[in-house]
């Protein structure tokens, strides 16, 4: 295990936004690196709560960056599965 998890978020949204940044960028151990969303304005949201996160706009992109450990999936319900599957299959530890 590395010395520091560096997480990438999936939506952010209220789950994402209220609860998982705000923990993660917390927890000791753990790096919030990377958010995704599609919305542009909580893109922007994003990058004033977190300036050192990089921002993605394409689920794909997060998933690909190679430094990333983990995503935690915050999107709604109905695409965990899918989305919990691409990431596995991009070789990333999941929390859902």
């Amino acid at each position: 295990m590395p010395e520091v998890v560096r997480v990438g978020i999936a939506g952010y949204g209220l789950a994402g936004r209220c609860f998982h940044a705000p923990f993660i960028s917390r927890c000791e151990g753990l790096e919030l690196s990377a958010i995704f969303s599609r919305s542009e304005q909580r893109q922007n949201q994003a990058r004033q709560d977190f300036p050192d996160a990089r921002i993605y706009s394409s689920y794909e992109d997060l998933i690909a960056d190679p430094d990333i450990d983990l995503i935690v999936i915050a999107t709604p319900h109905h695409v965990h599965e899918p989305m919990a599957i691409q990431a596995l299959r991009a070789g990333k530890h999941v929390v859902t």
